[in-house]
């Protein structure tokens, strides 16, 4: 998943429904007073959304080791991600300018029609780089030329 914040650290296809049935299982031996249309919901909710299979292992080892309240809802799983910040070209300039980067330092990405930056060592690290978008989608006046 991606927005103009972040670029998602969850890539790759889309959980199995066996994956989000281990996985919700989980959620049910650790919360045992939530009812059985919570998981309908919340399989139907992480289908929706897309979810991976590691994101979903991460965020229901994160609800189970640090939820506090009675009962979780939906959305503490549902919101759950870890992104990689992309930066603006002024972003990129004013971290130069304070000698902690380099636009070597900086690997292009694309959203939508919108340049970004993404910190090497990041999408390295993580994984990312394969799904990094260096060049513009084709926009439709392109063809016009």
């Amino acid at each position: 998943m991606q927005q103009a914040d972040g670029i998602s650290i969850y890539t790759g296809a889309p959980a199995t429904p066996m994956e989000i049935a281990s996985e919700t299982a989980k959620i049910a031996v650790s919360f045992p007073s939530l009812d059985k249309l919570f998981f309908t919901i919340l399989a139907e909710r992480l289908i929706r959304n897309n979810y991976t299979i590691d994101r979903l292992k991460d965020a229901v080892a994160y609800l189970i080791d640090n939820f506090h309240y009675p009962k979780p809802n939906i959305a503490d799983i549902i919101s759950f991600d870890k992104k990689v910040k992309l930066y603006s070209y002024n972003e990129v300039l004013v971290l130069i300018d304070q000698n902690k980067a380099r636009f070597e330092d900086f690997y292009r990405h694309w959203v939508g029609d919108v340049l970004y930056r993404v910190k090497k060592s990041e999408a390295e690290t993580l994984n990312l780089t394969p799904y990094l978008k260096s060049q513009r989608d084709p926009q439709p006046s392109d063809s016009n030329n």
